[in-house]
Parts: C-alpha cells; structure tokens; sequence
C-alpha cells in the first residue's frame, strides 16, 4: 500500500522539550504517504511543534486514523481549551501518482492555509525481486509512486515557495539509495532516482531560498 513500510509499525512519539515545542509554530507541513509508519511519526511529531499538518494518503480512512491519534495526544490535548487543534491538523486523501490528485490536493490547502511552507515526499511502495521476474507494469507502478510522484508533488509545490521566496523540500530516499541488496533492484533504482532528483532541484531552487534535501533511513521496525 502506498505509504506504508514492509515493517509498518506504529512509533511511540514522545512530547517536545525545550523550546522546539514551538520551533515549526504555525508552519504548514505536507505529508504524503502519511498514513504508513514513517509518514504518520514525521506528522505527528511535527504538529507536537507547533506546526498546521496536512495527513495526506492514498487511503482516506487510514490518514483519518492517524489524525484521530494526533489529536488525542495527551501533549496537544493539555492547554486546548478551545479546541483549536482540530484546524491544525487534516486529512486529505492523495494518489501523488494522479495529476489531478496531486493539483487538487495542494489547491484545497492553499484555500485553507494560503501556503505550504514545508513538503514531505514520503509515499513509496516496495516493489521488490529479481530482475527477470519484475513485469513491464511493476516497474511502471513503482515508478509512478516512488519517482514521478516526488516530482509531481514539487510541480505543484514549488511555485507557491517560489513566490513566498522560502520553503523547504524533504525527499524520504532510503539507505537503499546506497547500497546494493539481493533481489531489490526495482525499489533501490527508485531510490536512487530521490537522491538525484534532490540534488537537482536543490541546485534549480536553493536561488529563491528553497531548501531540497533527502534523508536515508535504514529498516524500521518496532523497538
């Protein structure tokens, strides 16, 4: 399922300390593929900061879930009197290797929020075997999600950063981009597409003061 990970588990996430409780104050953050186990820790930890989180998934009901457990965090719930939360954290369903989807997701936030001031390219699938057992369609498919929705994403993103002149692009790659691994040629080529789609548009952007960078993490699974 796009957004989510081989090992998808859920991640205890702890409160902020110090004063990163307010370090993405009113920031508007992104996330696709929020519905998986990475997707939905980088939401909710973001929204503990103080930022406005937009859950975005292929699978509506899943990223209403994970919005339903970020607004009962014991840490969000304290000093919410008003109930100004629920405005500060929705849900979109998103198929980023849709066109449509993708316009029309980023055009409900800016009629909500105005802006995106941080985008999370997190929605990846795992395509994974040897070479000649992979099918015209799978790679077809795992291309779609893991490369072209990263840029389509951007497409749509980028000029709204552009013209606010800030803005930061974070492009979940994978240690995969790195390394070789027995019977992963499909997700590792798209992997290894994220890093140098990242350097290039750091390269196009860093100009108009938009940050692009990729992180790497290795296999997760529940402590």
């Amino acid at each position: 399922m796009e957004g989510s990970t081989v090992q998808d588990k859920k991640f205890e996430v702890g409160p902020p300390s110090g004063n990163w409780q307010s370090l993405l104050l009113n920031k508007i953050v992104f996330v696709t593929g929020a519905g998986g186990a990475i997707g939905s820790s980088i939401a909710h930890t973001c929204a503990l900061h103080g930022a406005k989180v937009v859950v975005a998934d292929v699978n509506k009901q899943t990223a209403d879930e994970v919005v339903k457990t970020i607004l009962t965090d014991k840490a969000l719930v304290q000093g919410d009197a008003n109930n100004e939360n629920t405005e500060r954290v929705i849900s979109v369903e998103l198929d980023v290797a849709d066109d449509t989807s993708v316009k029309n997701s980023v055009n409900a936030i800016l009629t909500k929020w105005k802006t995106i001031d941080i985008l999370v390219n997190n929605a990846a699938i795992f395509t994974l075997g040897e070479i000649e057992n992979i099918s015209a369609e799978d790679w077809t498919k795992v291309f779609n999600i893991n490369v072209r929705g990263y840029a389509l994403m951007a497409k749509y993103v980028v000029p709204i950063m552009k013209k606010q002149k800030s803005g930061c692009i974070i492009n979940m790659a994978s240690h995969s981009s790195l390394i070789a691994q027995p019977a992963f040629v499909p997700y590792s080529t798209t992997k290894g597409a994220i890093l140098q789609m990242t350097r290039n548009l750091a390269l196009d952007l860093g100009p108009f003061n938009i940050r692009v960078l990729s992180i790497c993490p290795g296999t997760i699974c529940k402590i």
